[in-house]
């Protein structure tokens, strides 16, 4: 497994922890940090989803806690992440 799969595997079951997604949704909520398009993410042989679903569950996690949630950042700027307020 490579260092990249390592660190994303580390930082889903960070995410997992801290919030109430499951740790499939949360391993694909970190490829996604890490710059993967809902394409790359399903190809990823040790994630098992589809494509569909990789976006469905993007999406949900966008609504849950905004859309900065799933944007792409550096190592740094991925911390906690919180539900966002409907209005």
């Amino acid at each position: 497994m490579s260092d990249e799969h390592r660190q994303a595997r580390k930082r889903a079951q960070y995410l997992a922890r801290t919030t109430e997604l499951d740790p499939d949704k949360c391993l694909v909520l970190a490829y996604s940090e890490m710059g993967y398009t809902t394409h790359g993410i399903s190809n990823i042989k040790h994630v098992d989803v589809t494509q569909p679903t990789v976006k469905q569950w993007l999406d949900d996690i966008a609504d849950t806690f905004g859309i900065l949630a799933v944007m792409p950042k550096v190592p740094e700027d991925r911390g906690d992440i919180s539900p966002v307020s409907n209005p």
